[in-house]
């Protein structure tokens, strides 16, 4: 069990992309072609999405669209999270399977100072990104909303 825990924490601590590409779980032909299947979706809903994995029922989507209608603004997925029907993380994770893209918790992430300087905070507040590693010359960044193009 010590070594089990031992070596749960060793890979912890390395990078997502080291892992994904170590562990034969992605590399970087397969990532680059999930975001090419993402340009080349349809139109997805996140209501749809979430309907469609469970997470809520078509009652309480309805009940957020009527809200989301009445108010003019409010995104769709943070209405859902005010009225605890769904967590943030559950709408990020059901975007990323749907998408057919990895998803990543930022916070047991280690990003590599030298990674996070090859961007401006402007450009990266701008875009609402991440940077989180360098692989064959590209970095590559994590986005809140895989659908906020």
């Amino acid at each position: 069990m010590d070594t089990a825990l031992q070596d749960q924490q060793e890979e912890r601590s390395r990078l997502l992309g080291e892992y994904l590409i170590t562990q034969k779980i992605v590399d970087a032909k397969e990532l680059e072609g999930a975001l090419s299947r993402q340009k080349n979706m349809p139109n997805l809903k996140l209501g749809e999405i979430l309907v469609g994995e469970d997470l809520v029922t078509e009652a309480q989507l309805n009940e957020a669209l009527k809200e989301q209608k009445k108010k003019r603004k409010g995104a769709l997925g943070e209405i859902l999270v005010g009225r605890g029907v769904i967590e943030k993380d559950q709408i990020q994770q059901a975007l990323a399977k749907k998408l057919g893209i990895p998803f990543i918790n930022l916070r047991e992430f280690t990003v590599s100072p030298d990674v996070v300087n090859m961007l401006t905070a402007a450009i990266a507040f701008k875009h609402k990104v991440v940077p989180l590693y360098v692989y064959e010359g590209k970095i590559v960044v994590a986005i809140e909303n895989p659908m906020d193009w």
